[in-house]
């Protein structure tokens, strides 16, 4: 089951707590004292360590004093929100049934409804509380709602404005795209810069010994990309800063570079995928596809456009095999190819390929452009530009309210 792989289980708490800075209890903080006071409610110091031991768990890092102190201070911070975000949604009188928060825990830990006493009971097995975990969720749950009925029907996409970006996408057929991860740590001031960096390095630090740069990025990371593990997506090429886009043009996939110094914070950066952007390409296209196992024999053939319309078929002894593919969707090719493909024209062969031991070259035969607009495709850009705007007002109206809450530090 999904939910017995440990640091899946755990994908929620990496949305909720995280962060760092310093400690000064011991491993295991047995004495409740308050530390923090927001709007009359107190954040004890159990509080606070039952969720440094979740964070910790969940990134794979022993319970001591050193990785508690990495952890501590942002920890701290989101509890914080979790109180403000309470207070909100019991104000607005909303509740939840047992029957949602059990669909809701299903959900985001992904395990069958029925199997959730079989959850409950490998948590605690783990030596956590799941009612702590529980009252994390519920939080999430009622904030959910509350963020859907205050901001979804304010949110409007105009769809001129999707046709706008469909059609300057299609423009950019054939440059270069970009898929990454981020996590940035941004600079508050001025003067901030020193411990900005500070924070950066811990978080190298956890990187460096082991912990995921998806589950640190959920925890550390100040962008909005927090939100999907720190996936940025594919960017192409003129959207990116200059200084950004010589830097991917220069990665290996998986390779992470830091520190990359922006105008209002640093980056850690690892480069995920390139491509060639697809979007004006002909949603068509028909090639013949060679391939063999042997390489010598691949080197010299020749094919050209008359063989398109060839009728093969494979013979066992052959060194290599021909297989003719017809009017296939562009999306439907794997990235290797579908590069390969825009980089030739029709009646010309691609370059060799080589994919699990096998080297193939394409005959490209045909490609068929397409203007209209795929339904698919509008409706991946409406979701992109509803989800952006929500995402923005929500961010917006929490951090106005932790700017108008009362909180106070009493020992942290």
């Amino acid at each position: 089951m999904i939910y017995k792989r440990f640091s899946k289980l755990y994908l929620i708490i990496l949305i909720i707590f995280f962060f760092f800075n310093r400690i000064n209890a011991e491993s295991n903080e047995e004495f409740e004292g308050i530390i923090v006071s927001v709007n009359s409610e107190a954040i004890t110091t159990f509080d606070l360590s039952e969720r440094i031991k979740l964070v910790l768990k969940s990134l794979s890092l022993s319970d001591n004093i050193e990785n508690r102190d990495s952890v501590r201070e942002r920890v701290l911070d989101l509890l914080i929100l979790e109180k403000i975000k309470k207070k909100e949604v019991t104000d607005a009188n909303l509740e939840y049934s047992q029957e949602e928060l059990i669909t809701f825990t299903s959900s985001v830990y992904n395990f069958p409804k029925d199997e959730f006493d079989s959850f409950k009971k490998f948590v605690e097995e783990e030596g956590l509380d799941i009612d702590v975990i529980l009252e994390q969720l519920s939080t999430e749950l009622l904030w959910t709602k509350f963020s859907e009925q205050k901001f979804a029907s304010k949110v409007t996409v105009n769809q001129e404005e999707v046709d706008k970006i469909i059609q300057r996408n299609k423009k950019k057929a054939g440059k270069t795209e970009f898929n990454y991860s981020e996590i940035f740590i941004e600079n508050e001031n001025a003067d901030s810069w020193e411990d900005t960096e500070k924070r950066m390095n811990k978080i190298l630090l956890l990187l460096k010994n082991g912990s995921s740069f998806e589950e640190l990025a959920k925890r550390f990371s100040d962008g909005v990309t927090s939100e999907n593990s720190g996936d940025v997506g594919w960017i192409i090429e003129d959207n990116l800063e200059k200084n950004i886009k010589n830097l991917l043009s220069k990665l290996k996939n998986g390779e992470i570079k830091a520190p990359v110094k922006t105008d209002n914070g640093f980056k850690i950066i690892r480069m995920n995928g390139k491509r060639k952007n697809s979007s004006g390409l002909g949603n068509k296209v028909s090639f013949l596809k060679i391939s063999t196992f042997d390489k010598d024999s691949i080197k010299n053939l020749s094919f050209d456009i008359n063989s398109c319309n060839s009728n093969f078929q494979d013979e066992p002894d052959e060194k290599y095999s021909i297989t003719q593919i017809k009017d296939i969707l562009s999306s439907e090719i794997s990235e290797d190819f579908l590069t390969l493909i825009q980089e030739t024209k029709v009646g010309e062969m691609t370059k060799e390929i080589e994919i699990n031991g096998e080297i193939s070259k394409l005959l490209i035969c045909e490609k068929v452009r397409n203007e209209k607009v795929n339904p698919k495709e509008r409706k991946k850009v409406e979701n992109k530009l509803f989800s952006e705007r929500y995402n923005q007002l929500s961010r917006t109206y929490i951090s106005n309210l932790k700017k108008s809450a009362n909180i106070k530090y009493i020992n942290k």
